[in-house]
């Protein structure tokens, strides 16, 4: 039998127990940093096409390398600077991704400009109009699709192992990589 005190120290232990197993996890996800390295790296792929797109002037080259223009510099007093927060990831893998991605891209580029493929929004390259091709440019046109999302995939992995961030997130980072790509 219980007696009168049993039933509420009873009742406090269960409620104690409740308490205790209701543990809440926080994952944290840096979002900030997968944004800056995404920036960082799309950066680094795509800066061998802006070079070719903007060839500078023979004119603004040699404004740019005259004594007057360093006088300028020198004159116009102290300027601020700010040390810029480098989110630097970088290892072996990251930097052969790089280059392969960076080495397709050139194949890949005619085909984004015609509309043929596009950049979705998951952070891969999609076929937006297979019909625009012929069957043999078609399945070339694919197999570069294959090869560049199986890049970016293993990218993203990387990227989400350079972070420290579960591997169960890719999708999260894909997507914050896809604004990258879109831009």
């Amino acid at each position: 039998m219980m007696d009168g005190k049993t039933l509420p120290r009873m009742i406090a232990v269960l409620a104690l127990a409740a308490l205790l197993s209701c543990v809440t996890i926080n994952i944290y996800f840096p979002a900030e940093k997968v944004e800056e390295a995404a920036e960082k790296i799309v950066g680094d792929i795509r800066s061998q096409e802006e070079v070719r797109e903007a060839p500078s002037s023979p004119e603004s080259s040699r404004r740019e390398g005259s004594w007057k223009t360093s006088f300028y510099f020198a004159a116009s007093g102290p300027v601020a600077a700010y040390a810029q927060r480098e989110t630097t990831i970088s290892n072996a893998a990251i930097r052969g991704l790089k280059d392969r991605i960076k080495a397709r891209r050139s194949s890949l580029l005619p085909y984004l400009r015609q509309g043929v493929l596009r950049e979705n929004s998951q952070g891969y390259v999609d076929m937006a109009n297979p019909s625009a091709l012929d069957a043999r440019t078609r399945a070339q046109v694919q197999r570069l699709v294959s090869a560049e999302n199986q890049d970016r995939r293993n990218l993203y992995l990387e990227v989400a192992r350079a972070l420290n961030i579960d591997p169960a997130r890719i999708d999260r980072i894909g997507a914050i990589f896809a604004r990258e790509w879109r831009k």
